[in-house]
């Protein structure tokens, strides 16, 4: 981990992991300068930069309930509140979203005290329950919106950090899978859908 853009580097302690999974995704917070908190795997959270680590928690449910993370070893398994960095204090909401096999959960403290799990609208339910290499929601903040696409091909777009979901791209547009939803860092404004063989720029 550099804190200095490069110049020197410091060895990252990572969590010794239990059950043998190979974790391989390191996601930092939007405010990590301020709030120096590091995610490792989808499983477990560091708020010191990376000394002492924490298990991420699920309010009301059973130590495994994320024994089937996406954010493992997938960056687009995480997704933060648009204002989650906002820089004027009283306007920050620490929330953000995980990712674990046809389900996402969602924190409104930065993982600390729980996720809850998600309601998701039948729409997006029967996305995920089609046949696909793989069954990770994909996750991805862009602007005011926060959206969610499909291995089906299918993005939808909430406003309201998951309350509430429309279709950007409707199931069947096009064909194939979706194995990866990423912001395009050239402008900010648009979403890059990765298939197995193509990618599509989705302006919302």
């Amino acid at each position: 981990l550099s804190d200095n853009k490069g110049l020197d580097w410091n060895l990252l302690g990572v969590p010794n992991s239990s059950g043998g999974e190979e974790f391989t995704e390191i996601v930092l917070s939007p405010a990590f300068d301020e709030d120096r908190t590091i995610f490792f795997g989808g499983k477990y959270w560091s708020d010191d930069g990376g000394d002492h680590w924490h298990v991420l928690k699920a309010l009301r449910y059973g130590p495994t309930w994320n024994a089937n993370s996406c954010a493992w070893s997938r960056p687009d398994a995480i997704a933060f509140h648009p204002h989650y960095a906002h820089e004027v204090a009283a306007e920050r909401r620490r929330s953000m979203m995980l990712a674990t096999k046809n389900k996402v959960w969602v924190s409104d403290d930065g993982g600390a005290a729980g996720f809850r799990r998600l309601g998701l609208p039948p729409a997006i339910e029967e996305e995920l329950a089609k046949d696909a290499s793989h069954k990770c929601p994909m996750l991805a903040t862009l602007g005011a919106a926060t959206y969610l696409a499909t291995p089906s091909l299918a993005v939808f777009a909430s406003p309201d950090f998951g309350e509430t979901w429309s279709a950007v791209l409707p199931p069947g547009t096009r064909a194939g899978e979706a194995t990866q939803l990423l912001v395009d860092r050239t402008t900010e404004n648009a979403l890059l859908v990765v298939t197995l063989d193509r990618v599509y720029r989705l302006t919302p």
